[in-house]
């Protein structure tokens, strides 16, 4: 089946070592990248050699510099239906390119994707697609409305849906998402009413975040997964099974000791994804969490990827790794025991702060929704300030439009962060208009949550 393609250890090698020959036939700028390093194509035999000897490519070395044909498969023109381009977050773009021939296949993993992991009626369904940048989910059979990131379409669109289709599914960034939910109750919309399917991945999300959101919603379901432009939508994704063994680790640190390491804070998403269509590893050694690497497997790809460095921290483990983990604790009902599970952190960026503690975004993204009372007041943006390296550390965070500063909010937020750290964080709470970093949210690119000053 086109979602659970089979792949044993020497099919992923042939597949592996396939996409790295086409990328080298077909892709100039790799070809340039593999000769400024060094490496004699001819002597990558094995997966051992790959994964030794080919070096990482980043999307500056690869996007960087000269056209489209540079980084494109001969041709790409005649075969092109779709050209994506990232979000610019770390003012370096990339660009992901599909063709007609792939639309086909790639629309019918969406709709298995939606109808076999969360139980979906494809005929009675409507996507809301409130994604950026023109962004299009291939669907076939699922109607899809193209609302942008305008929250009063997509509140208007809902209005309308509701009582026609049995089933809404809202895909947007965590940010709008929340503001929407929100304002729809504001408007009276009743969304416990209907059967919602929250959608999103953008960006890194607490296991605080969906549970306010669930609140929210009343009976709602909200899954992440995992998607960059130069790849696709869908590279990594949640179920229910790994959703409950994630909330189990958000409540029980010891639990999350065990299954994510000895230290961790934030738990990280705990996904699937298909080894057939993508060869993950993790940057360093074996069995531990390191920089995501990504090998795209498809041989009609546009844009071939080889080492690609997402920028994400990433654990992988086997069914085996989890089990042994888990030890006496079994597997969820329903877990897919055919895929590998891939622990994803988002972007390392953490700040060693006074007393040999550090703090991160993660962190404060969850400490921002684990009290409802203070989630409904704040937008989601914040600054982590520090002006020098092992520095103390202040936080910024931006009040939703109408709220004011109290120390209740305060209070809320330093308690939810000592949770995480042990050394105090001063917090201030900024009006909505007066958030120093800029306080409109145009939900285009993500947010930057660290600063010098």
């Amino acid at each position: 089946m086109w979602l659970f393609p089979f792949a044993g250890k020497k099919a992923i090698e042939r597949r592996v070592l396939a996409a790295f020959r086409r990328a080298i036939r077909s892709q100039e700028t790799y070809r340039q990248f593999l000769s400024a390093h060094g490496v004699m194509p001819k002597t990558i035999k094995t997966l051992s050699d790959f994964s030794s000897r080919v070096p990482p490519v980043s999307k500056k070395a690869l996007f960087g510099s000269g056209s489209f044909a540079s980084f494109s498969v001969p041709g790409y023109k005649k075969q092109l239906s779709s050209m994506y381009t990232s979000s610019g977050f770390t003012r370096s773009f990339a660009f992901g390119e599909s063709s007609r021939k792939e639309h086909g296949p790639a629309a019918s993993f969406m709709e298995d994707f939606l109808f076999r992991l969360y139980d979906l009626n494809p005929g009675d369904t409507l996507v809301i697609n409130a994604l950026s940048l023109g962004t299009d989910i291939p669907l076939r059979r699922i109607p899809q409305v193209h609302t942008g990131v305008r929250q009063d379409s997509v509140i208007e669109t809902v209005r309308k849906a509701k009582g026609e289709f049995n089933t809404i599914v809202l895909v947007g960034e965590p940010h709008l998402l929340k503001r929407i939910v929100e304002d729809g109750i504001r408007e009276n919309i009743r969304w416990d009413s209907m059967n919602v399917l929250v959608v999103t991945g953008s960006e890194f999300i607490t296991e605080s975040w969906r549970i306010y959101i669930e609140t929210c919603l009343g009976k709602g379901r909200v899954i992440s997964t995992m998607g960059i432009t130069e790849v696709g939508l869908a590279m990594c994704f949640e179920t229910h099974p790994l959703i409950e063994l994630r909330r189990c680790a958000a409540k029980d640190n010891t639990f999350r000791d065990v299954v994510c390491g000895p230290g961790t804070k934030a738990v990280p998403l705990l996904m699937h994804y298909l080894p057939g269509l993508y060869h993950i590893e993790a940057a360093g050694n074996s069995g531990v969490r390191g920089e995501m690497l990504v090998t795209c497997l498809s041989h009609s790809r546009l844009v071939p990827l080889v080492r690609y460095s997402t920028g994400d921290q990433v654990l992988l483990l086997s069914l085996e790794e989890l089990s042994s983990r888990l030890g006496n604790t079994p597997l969820p009902q329903g877990f897919l025991q055919g895929l590998p599970t891939a622990l994803v952190w988002g972007r390392l960026q953490q700040l060693n702060i006074p007393g040999g503690d550090w703090i991160s975004p993660l962190e404060v993204k969850d400490a921002l929704f684990t009290s409802h009372a203070v989630a409904e007041k704040v937008t989601g943006n914040f600054r982590l300030v520090q002006k020098k390296a092992g520095g103390p550390v202040k936080l910024t965070v931006q009040l939703s439009p109408g709220e004011k500063s109290n120390r209740t909010i305060q209070r809320f937020l330093q308690e939810g962060l000592a949770v995480h750290t042990q050394t105090p964080i001063p917090v201030t709470l900024a009006v909505y208009r007066e958030f120093p970093y800029g306080f409109e949210h145009d939900f285009e690119r993500k947010n930057q949550y660290i600063g010098s000053e």
